[in-house]
């Protein structure tokens, strides 16, 4: 039973039914005087006026529900389960355990924990840790009370760790859920989570993200424009910023269950000419690519690992290119200036999957004879667009699932 206590004044009435010594079913003639969920009150014999006379007399813990049914948990504090007979007293009391463990929820509230040890059991007094992961202990598993021992009490975390890499799980407790998973939560160094029960499952009250990680050390290399090697980032609480340097590699964006939604800033921190690629699905490019030292995006992430775009940045020294030969544009691009006086050539629009919500648009800028071909790709096939002295300008929006011409 839940250790939050609820009260009723003058909730005092008669058995309507015996209680055997093991019996957990309690019927009271009255028992809309009793409050609803748990209480703590006290059975003595009805040939007395007052428990204090009858040396008899049992403490007990009940439970009851909102159709009034009332279960109990027998001989607290003491005392011994007995035989009731049917008229027997019932009264809701305020015990001496209760009032203890009032005080120690109280002082519960006041005092910070604060663990280094990399298993943790977090008991139900356990309303503020301080979670401090060291060089021997970089990541800390902590697991929750039962939700069911704790409703409405709200617990405090914080990941005080100085190195970035420092995390704490927080892990429900058999089969408790945060949210609506059953998984862990992570959190990062320098955030802090509150978690409130609800007596069968735990609610995110409130995040307070991190500072921004470092990643460079961590990712791999790998090459090409498809790069063989990617790294994994499983975001949890605490990465409001990452900042990315690479020769050329995946972040591959994994959220932790009941961390959908929450916002994620991804720079791109080097100078190196290659790509950022930012996708939750490695079987193709899905997401937003990062190019040059300064590209940002900030994006959540849904249940079913898809990417949503909050916004996105762009250098402004690579938003307008100048060209005069066969060029793959990148996706940074905003305006490419395309001179075509030495003679034709392509134009190869990036893949439309990694530049949702972007434009592009392309400027013949001689007047000689010769056509500048934009091409691109959608799901259908291969499209190509001639820029003529005629028609020397065309612009094209991606919505992530093709290609547009706008003029």
């Amino acid at each position: 039973m839940a250790d939050i206590l609820t009260f009723s004044n003058f909730a005092r009435t008669t058995l309507s039914s015996a209680l055997t010594e093991s019996g957990t079913a309690v019927f009271a003639d009255r028992p809309e005087l009793f409050p609803a969920g748990t209480f703590t009150a006290v059975i003595w014999g009805g040939e007395y006026s007052s428990p204090v006379d009858d040396e008899n007399r049992e403490i007990v813990l009940v439970a009851k529900t909102p159709a009034g049914e009332m279960t109990a948990l027998r001989g607290r504090e003491g005392t011994t389960p007995g035989s009731w007979d049917r008229g027997s007293m019932i009264a809701n009391v305020l015990t001496a355990d209760t009032l203890n463990r009032t005080a120690g929820h109280v002082t519960a509230q006041e005092t910070l924990i604060t663990v280094t040890d990399a298993e943790y059991s977090i008991g139900t007094a356990d309303r503020n840790i301080l979670f401090i992961c060291t060089e021997d202990t970089v990541y800390i598993n902590a697991s929750l009370p039962e939700a069911a021992l704790c409703p409405g009490i709200c617990f405090r975390f914080v990941n005080g760790s100085e190195s970035y890499k420092g995390t704490v799980a927080l892990t429900p407790n058999g089969a408790d859920r945060i949210m609506d998973s059953s998984g862990s939560v992570s959190l990062y160094a320098g955030s802090s989570l509150e978690l409130i029960s609800t007596g069968t499952a735990w609610v995110i009250s409130s995040v307070t993200q991190g500072r921004g990680r470092d990643l460079s050390p961590e990712l791999p290399a790998g090459g090409g424009m498809l790069p063989a090697a990617y790294a994994y980032l499983g975001t949890g609480l605490g990465t409001a910023n990452i900042y990315a340097e690479l020769l050329s590699a995946y972040i591959f964006v994994n959220v932790s269950d009941g961390m959908h939604g929450l916002p994620l800033t991804i720079v791109k921190a080097d100078e190196n000419p290659l790509s950022l690629y930012v996708v939750t699905d490695l079987t193709y490019l899905s997401g937003v690519t990062l190019y040059s030292k300064g590209d940002c995006v900030t994006l959540t992430t849904d249940r079913t690992g898809g990417i949503n775009i909050i916004s996105v940045y762009r250098s402004p020294s690579d938003r307008v290119v100048s060209v005069s030969e066969d060029t793959y544009l990148y996706g940074n691009e905003e305006y490419v200036l395309a001179d075509a006086s030495e003679g034709g050539y392509e134009i190869m629009l990036p893949y439309f999957e990694s530049c949702a919500g972007q434009t592009v648009t392309v400027r013949k800028t001689d007047s000689s004879a010769e056509t500048v071909t934009v091409s691109l790709y959608n799901p259908e096939d291969y499209e190509d667009y001639f820029l003529t002295d005629s028609s020397p300008t065309a612009s094209f929006i991606s919505d992530g699932t093709q290609w547009h011409r706008l003029v």
